[in-house]
């Protein structure tokens, strides 16, 4: 199916509240849902005005939600992304400390689901470890570090390698891409500079990963 575009945090919201109203109805147990990575930025950031996407990380799996996911889905038109959370796995204790401490409550209506945003700390964290060179990861994570900076809060690349170890406390490493990025990043003072440069690099990227997927 075509998935549309959702334009604002209302949206968003109006979305999961229709989700939680479904999963309600069911015998599922209680679980917390974990928004992440853009669809958690719009609604701290200036510089991200929509999302093509719902990105989600849950504090379990299961089946009884992931069918009312794909009912809200196909009636809204949206895609949830479930992210990899290896802390999960690995931690538990540590990944249940970060989603009460690193996150904060998203204010909707439900019984059975309790939906938390990602702070700011999470997603630069999160975010050197999600990124793909062939999606917008390092220019959004520039340009959270360009607004934090505007608002007399500059992070520095190791701002941003602490917050990567204390949300993943030694589960996972950083790749020697993420390392490039922060000795550049340290190198480079000017952002918006640096986010432009990035820009071009990933919407070429983005193309050619297009064309590789049309072709396969």
């Amino acid at each position: 199916m075509e998935y549309k575009k959702i334009f604002s945090t209302d949206e968003i919201k109006s979305i999961l509240s229709e989700l939680a109203t479904e999963y309600d109805k069911t015998t599922g147990e209680p679980l917390t849902v974990l928004i992440a990575g853009g669809s958690s930025a719009i609604f701290q950031f200036d510089f991200k005005e929509d999302t093509k996407d719902i990105d989600i990380v849950l504090t379990k799996a299961s089946p009884i939600f992931d069918e009312c996911k794909q009912m809200i889905s196909n009636r809204f038109g949206v895609f949830f992304d479930e992210l990899p959370f290896e802390l999960r796995e690995n931690n538990p204790a540590h990944f249940e400390k970060i989603i009460l401490e690193e996150t904060f409550p998203l204010d909707i209506n439900s019984e059975k689901l309790s939906f938390r945003l990602s702070n700011k700390k999470m997603l630069l964290g999160c975010g050197l470890h999600w990124f793909r060179c062939y999606k917008h990861h390092v220019s959004n994570i520039l340009a959270m570090l360009i607004e934090e900076q505007k608002k007399s809060n500059p992070l520095t690349a190791n701002d941003l390698e602490n917050y990567f170890e204390e949300i993943y406390a030694g589960c996972v490493s950083l790749s020697s891409e993420v390392k490039a990025f922060l000795k550049t990043l340290d190198s480079c003072p000017d952002l918006q500079k640096l986010r432009r440069l990035y820009l071009l690099e990933e919407n070429y990227q983005i193309e050619m990963y297009d064309r590789m997927r049309f072709i396969l």
